[in-house]
């Protein structure tokens, strides 16, 4: 038997024999996971921040402010974007809700 399962579900899964004797006795349950690894988004850095997601082949500008940016990393864990810009400012712009706020400033 094969069943189709939507990503990124937990199933609990028993198993039973029937014989000609009859039914067997259920298995105990377990869990089974069938998780979406999705291809990951990457950060680009020219001019101005980008993010690509490859798997949508969409690309995402990040408004960085009239600074330039010294430095940036993504983190998969908060879906945020954070960095650094010439005014020695930390800032971050979370993906999903399109929030930008400053963290810190260094002067």
């Amino acid at each position: 038997m094969k069943a189709e399962l939507n990503s990124s579900t937990q199933t609990f899964v028993a198993v039973q024999a029937y014989t000609e004797a009859g039914p067997g006795d259920l298995s105990r349950k377990v869990l089974a996971q069938n998780r979406l690894n999705p291809v990951p988004k990457v950060l680009l850095t020219t001019d101005k921040l980008e993010i690509l997601d490859i798997d949508k082949n969409f690309f995402q500008d990040i408004p960085v402010g009239y600074l330039n940016v010294v430095t940036a990393t993504f983190s998969s864990y908060d879906h945020s974007v954070y960095w650094f810009n010439e005014g020695n400012e930390l800032l971050v712009f979370n993906i999903e809700t399109e929030c930008k706020s400053k963290r810190v400033s260094f002067r």
